[in-house]
Parts: C-alpha cells; structure tokens; sequence
C-alpha cells in the first residue's frame, strides 16, 4: 500500500468514526447547553438583538494549514465570524445569509455543514452535519456545532479560489 493509499485509509476510518459518534449523539434540544451566551469563541447570542455568532471557513475536506489558509483568505473563503441577524432562521435564510457573505457560494449548487473530528493540532478530519428535517437552521447549528468552528463545503461545484482582488 502506498504512502497516498495509506493516508486516504486513516482519512476514511476517521470519518466513518466521526460518523458514528455523531449518529449515537442525542437529538434533543436537552443537550444544548441552558446559559444564553457561550465562549467568545463561537456561538455568541445577544438575547436583546436576537442575533447569533459562529466562525465559518468556506471549501475543505480537512482543517487548512496556515499556507491553505491564506489562500483561502485571499479568495474571500477563509475563517470569518459571522453574526446571524436572527438567530432562530431558517435553512433558506441562512443559506441567503451565507452567499450574502460568500458571494462565490451562490454557484456551488448547496452547501454541506462540517465540523472538525478529533483533538489536537494539525489538520484534521473535518465530518459532515446530516442537515435536519428542516435543513440547516441557526438553532440547529448552534446545538451540534457547540464551541466548534462550522465549515461549509460546496456540494455540486468547487468555488473559485482565484484571490477576490483579482
């Protein structure tokens, strides 16, 4: 088994690991976490603007390296801390808040949520959210992702990464 072969096996067993963990994970809204504020981190609600913050990075299969990162950032896809203006939206409004805010996703054809499996530095794994019955909603979100970083992937094209000045 070669090097890439070897690397593209540890990747899949860790995803089908990430998987099964987050299908053995409750549904209910018990677990959400009762305080209305959260880490400075991620997940932020201002209860009197009714508004909701998450970090979002745009286009992955795993953590991006710093290198990755900046090219990313340059292509208008990289880490951004977004406050959603209402925190109870749907997954239509989210999703017209997020090509508001990622102009380029407007092409991608949808959009997959993901959330990085496993501690440590370095890149990880990052799993795929199975949307909810109603698709991909702030509340949702903020009751799987917790304290974790959201990124989005494309599902039916890959985004330009040419630098946004360009």
């Amino acid at each position: 088994m070669s090097r890439e072969d070897d690397r593209l096996q540890r990747a899949k067993d860790a995803l089908k690991n990430a998987l099964q963990e987050l299908e053995s994970e409750p549904q209910s809204s018990s677990n959400a976490r009762a305080t209305a504020t959260r880490s400075p981190n991620i997940g932020v609600v201002d209860q009197q603007r009714q508004s909701a913050t998450d970090d979002f990075r745009v286009n992955e299969t795993l953590t991006p390296d710093r290198a990755r990162s900046e090219v990313l950032t340059r292509a208008g896809l990289g880490r951004v801390r977004l406050v959603f203006p209402d925190r109870k939206a749907s997954h239509q409004d989210l999703q017209k808040f997020l090509e508001g805010k990622f102009p380029k996703l407007k092409a991608a054809g949808g959009f997959e949520v993901l959330r990085a499996h496993g501690g440590g530095g370095g890149q990880r794994t990052l799993v795929p959210l199975p949307p909810s019955n109603e698709g991909y909603t702030v509340p949702y979100l903020k009751e799987r992702l917790n304290s974790a970083v959201a990124y989005i992937r494309p599902l039916q094209a890959d985004l330009d990464e040419s630098s946004s000045n360009e």
